[in-house]
């Protein structure tokens, strides 16, 4: 007996490659936290990645083509196109996707959380948001809310983590943060069982922390899309563990993360990383 599911996510182009990755055989609804796009910018959306589908380098004309079809295009989209090439598919390609709006806890969501959870066989919303869930989500759902972080818990926790620990120049804290998990959702940010968590194998190995943090992306779309086929398979509940107390934790927040952190995060990277490589 196969357990159903939902997946849940930002309408973003790096979250297209969680999308593009959700085979038909995960099934379940795709829920997009955006109000649904005008129908010229879905079609231009399609037509691009249909066109650079796969592509590891654009044209100057392309990257302009790109910024303006996801205007809040950011260095780690750009490195993981490098690093992945574009994905298949965008976000917003599914034409029966569910638009929820832009408030993650508003009527719009206690309506979709009434219409889909319901009965005894209630599914399990794996998700990619940007957005805390208020209490009431976890009270309803209980814990069948799986979130894809994209750093190692319990050591970063929250937003922006890996750019902001590269900001202090903690090279031993970004080693243990730096990386995805996979984790039941709790009223606390960041603070429930844990289901998967990997470490990147060298995380300075990479050009710039903007390439870092993609493969922290990429991979928490693979631990959560892995946790997703045991989940659908129904041969097995998924077993969270509660993080062991660590002495160093830190919930990193989006409003911390400003223009001056950023270029923090730059150079903190690359100082780590020429550290590391030095000759001992």
């Amino acid at each position: 007996m196969t357990t159903d599911l939902h997946l849940a996510t930002e309408n973003t182009f790096h979250a297209g490659y969680l999308v593009s990755a959700w085979g038909p055989e995960l099934g379940g609804h795709l829920i997009i936290r955006d109000n649904r796009p005008d129908q010229e910018l879905l079609k231009a959306r399609d037509a691009f990645h249909d066109e650079h589908r796969g592509a590891t380098e654009l044209s100057d004309a392309g990257w302009r083509e790109l910024a303006e079809l996801y205007p809040d295009l950011g260095e780690s989209d750009r490195a993981m196109v490098a690093a992945f090439g574009i994905p298949e598919r965008a976000v917003t390609a599914d034409p029966g996707a569910i638009y929820l709006g832009r408030d993650l806890n508003g009527p719009a969501a206690r309506e979709l959380v009434d219409r889909l959870w319901t009965g005894r066989a209630e599914p399990y919303l794996m998700v990619y948001l940007d957005r805390i869930f208020e209490p009431w989500w976890i009270e309803r759902l209980g814990q069948r809310i799986v979130n894809g972080h994209t750093a190692v818990l319990p050591y970063a926790r929250g937003m922006h983590t890996i750019e902001q620990i590269a900001a202090t120049g903690d090279a031993q804290m970004f080693q243990l943060s730096a990386g995805a998990t996979v984790h039941f959702v709790v009223e606390d940010v960041d603070q429930g069982p844990i289901i998967r968590a990997e470490r990147l194998r060298e995380p300075f190995g990479y050009p710039s922390i903007w390439a870092c943090k993609a493969q922290s992306l990429h991979l928490a779309f693979e631990l959560l899309i892995g946790v997703a086929r045991e989940i659908r398979s129904g041969r097995t509940e998924p077993v969270g563990l509660t993080p062991a107390p660590v002495s160093r934790t830190v919930e990193y927040r989006r409003r911390q993360f400003d223009s001056d952190v950023a270029a923090a995060a730059v150079a903190g990277y690359l100082a780590m990383k020429s550290l590391a490589q030095a000759p001992v």
